[in-house]
């Protein structure tokens, strides 16, 4: 994998929770999954407001239906 050194500026509470859960020595990994898991989240949140765009919001029914298949995937 293709690594790219960078500089980021935390809070210290932040970054001493990270170093405190995954070790001094992972806090990287730490936060590179965090950054996929956020952008993933973006693109998400793009592709509805796409869907929205074309079809409209969905109606209520359609929400709940929804909740629950993404609960289902994320529980299993």
């Amino acid at each position: 994998m293709n690594m790219e050194k960078v500089s980021a500026t935390l809070e210290r509470g932040v970054v001493d929770e990270i170093r405190r859960r995954v070790g001094p020595r992972k806090v990287s990994a730490f936060l590179n999954e965090a950054a996929r898991q956020k952008l993933q989240q973006a693109r998400i949140q793009e592709y509805l407001r796409e869907l929205y765009a074309e079809h409209g919001s969905p109606d209520d029914a359609t929400r709940r239906e929804a909740r629950r298949r993404i609960a289902s995937v994320l529980e299993g």
